[in-house]
């Protein structure tokens, strides 16, 4: 009787040993994939930079943003929906940025 008690708590031992070992590995591999996850992110956000070549200044007009070319230090313009790219802005920017400013010079004379 006592021996088959010893293989008994043997087993459980084992049984719990086992539980243990899959539980760090499910674990580890959690933190693997949050590694992962992460890593890709970064390379996401690293790749968006190399894309548009520099930082969005935070002008925009409809879809389109200013960003600031880092070799020239020239502005180019980015539309968010379409990819597009030019160092000109675009010309619905340029039309409602003339119209402002006629606005503000026909108040001023007033």
């Amino acid at each position: 009787m006592n021996e088959i008690n010893k293989r008994v708590e043997e087993r459980k031992r084992e049984e719990e040993r086992k539980r243990e070992e899959e539980e760090r590995e499910r674990e580890e591999k959690r933190r693997r994939e949050e590694r992962k996850c992460e890593e890709e992110k970064r390379r996401k956000e690293e790749a968006e930079r190399n894309r548009t070549g520099g930082p969005k200044t935070g002008q925009s007009f409809g879809s389109w943003n200013e960003h600031k070319d880092r070799a020239s230090g020239r502005f180019f313009y980015v539309n968010k929906e379409t990819n597009q790219r030019q160092w000109d802005k675009p010309s619905k920017w340029q039309r409602y940025e003339k119209e402002q400013q006629e606005a503000r010079e026909a108040k001023e004379q007033e």
